[in-house]
């Protein structure tokens, strides 16, 4: 699952387990794990704050769990072997082309972000990276490009879904009315991600490329999975 990231055209860089007790417990938890807490003002070398109160942690449609965070600068080993672990397919569909490494200076601007304008959170399992989504204001608007890519063996859990729900969550208070996104047209998965997000979505087509835009407005109704127990945004804490 991948749709082309924000700001990586062809030529490189450019441009929820369920809820526990309360949200604050839970990022509490996340955040002692990464030798921090809730509310610690971390400038993560993006120019921003870090925001904690994103951390949560969030179980599949097959009952695995996985923390969900901003990415951070020292996630940057973490990156590289995430990207080394897509199949050639989810590469392509991620950046348009053939792409088995990532070069030094994206991997420092896809992990050191401002975590307003550019912001990206990762999902993981342990110590492993399964999951990356990401958005980047177009500058001087209030749209901003999204895309997340998720490791094939944690594809068809619902990871890509709730990324984008958490990005929108995150983007609202920063401005950002709508999403954009260019993906492949064979790629349903993606596809599918975005007609059912419980956004309104617009897709114009052309050789092979869908671009889509979703206006984000308010949080859409809830969707809850009775598989996991997990449910859509709404369920979120308002800021």
């Amino acid at each position: 699952m991948a749709a082309l990231g924000p700001g990586e055209g062809p030529n490189g860089p450019g441009p929820w387990t369920q809820q526990l007790a309360t949200w604050d417990l839970l990022s509490t938890v996340v955040g002692e794990r990464h030798g921090r807490v809730q509310g610690d003002p971390v400038d993560d070398a993006g120019g921003g704050r870090y925001p904690a109160e994103l951390e949560c942690r969030w179980t599949t449609r097959v009952g695995t769990i996985v923390d969900v965070r901003p990415i951070r600068a020292d996630d940057a080993p973490r990156l590289l072997s995430f990207h080394r672990l897509l199949s050639p397919t989810s590469v392509y569909r991620r950046h348009f082309f053939m792409h088995p490494e990532l070069s030094e200076a994206e991997v420092e601007h896809f992990t050191r972000v401002d975590y307003v304008d550019r912001l990206a959170l990762v999902a993981e399992n342990g110590d492993e990276l399964v999951a990356v989504g990401r958005y980047e204001r177009s500058p001087g608007t209030d749209e901003a490009e999204v895309a997340f890519v998720v490791t094939d063996a944690y594809q068809h859990l619902g990871i890509g879904t709730m990324l984008l729900d958490h990005l929108a969550y995150a983007a609202r208070p920063n401005g950002i009315s709508t999403f954009v996104a260019t993906t492949l047209a064979d790629n349903r998965n993606m596809v599918d991600v975005f007609l059912h997000s419980g956004f309104t979505v617009t897709m114009t087509s052309s050789r092979g490329v869908i671009s889509v835009r979703l206006a984000l407005g308010s949080d859409p109704e809830p969707v809850p999975d009775p598989a996991s127990g997990n449910q859509g945004p709404s369920a979120l804490p308002s800021r």
